[in-house]
């Protein structure tokens, strides 16, 4: 039989492991934000955007980084989690590459907080947000996109160009794009995992993860 201290230290030990072992397991669902496996995600995502790649030791990176915050509002059910950072490129390249990580966390969290049996007893709603502002010889032209997760509505990204509109009514139903460098990308990055939709201005677009 374990004496008080030893059982007080299994179950915290207990708890870290289990944290450990499941925060990179996209079998096990997360439906708690007051689980240390849930902030571990957060963490690692935090961390993993200011992480250099073997070919940036060699060539200075063509984009700036800024990670903002995690904020959570824990007063009242349901919680909210509320995760930010900002990218600053110069090329349509460097775009892309920031809509392709983007993606893949979007699709990552839609996995770890997919929709269940245990859907209603959910306890947050998750707001993913990250502002990209793209500098060209012409201009600069600040898009946010935000990944939002909750317990009522559809897992979907909305993206917002800072008072502008992406397309012509024309060009949104042809997918070809003329004078914006966002919406191709989110088109090819995203069309296979989901459906778009555009407001009646031009000026967001909703893609619904399926």
């Amino acid at each position: 039989m374990f004496d008080r201290e030893d059982t007080r230290q299994y179950y915290i030990r207990r708890e870290i492991l289990r944290a450990i072992a499941s925060h990179t397991c996209a079998d096990i669902y997360q439906n708690d934000v007051l689980r240390f496996s849930f902030l571990l995600i957060l963490c690692d995502d935090a961390q993993d955007w200011g992480r250099k790649g073997i070919k940036e030791l060699y060539i200075p990176k063509d984009h700036e980084y800024n990670f903002n915050s995690i904020k959570l509002e824990l007063e009242n059910e349901p919680y909210c989690c509320t995760f930010s950072d900002d990218h600053s490129v110069s090329d349509v390249d460097a775009l892309r590459i920031v809509i392709s990580a983007f993606k893949r966390q979007c699709v990552n969290y839609r996995n770890l907080f997919r929709d269940g049996l245990d859907t209603s007893s959910r306890n947050f709603s998750f707001n993913r947000i990250l502002e990209v502002k793209y500098t060209s010889i012409a201009d600069v032209v600040t898009y946010t996109l935000t990944l939002r997760v909750s317990a009522d509505d559809q897992t979907k990204v909305i993206v917002s160009k800072k008072r502008e509109k992406f397309c012509s009514k024309i060009e949104w139903e042809e997918k070809k794009f003329k004078n914006d460098k966002m919406a191709p990308i989110l088109y090819s990055e995203f069309k296979n995992i989901a459906t778009f939709n555009i407001d009646d201005n031009f000026e967001e677009i909703s893609v619904i993860l399926i």
